[in-house]
């Protein structure tokens, strides 16, 4: 039986995740849930997923506008990782990323 992973920001209200925090390790480990609206760019006109959740701020970037960044202010933080994508899998069923 699986469970759904539900989206961490809507506290109170099941919203499904698409996507989830993921924490190298070692071991890796998966974070909280994001559904596909708290799991987008924080660039207002990207449509893109995160792929990087700058801790500093709780802010989703992708990979074109976290690369944008000046080296000293690049987001940093964990990858966000879609809940089907084979990374997702491996880290769950403990192999390797």
């Amino acid at each position: 039986m699986t469970t759904e992973i539900l989206c961490a920001n809507h506290e109170g209200r099941d919203v499904p995740a698409v996507a989830v925090v993921l924490y190298d390790g070692p071991p890796p480990g998966i974070g909280h849930g994001l559904c596909a609206s708290c799991a987008s760019c924080t660039d207002a006109p990207c449509a893109e997923p995160g792929v990087i959740l700058d801790t500093e701020y709780n802010e989703p970037w992708c990979g074109y506008h976290a690369a944008g960044f000046p080296q000293d202010e690049a987001p940093r933080g964990p990858a966000i990782v879609p809940i089907d994508s084979d990374r997702y899998r491996a880290v769950t069923a403990g192999g390797n990323r």
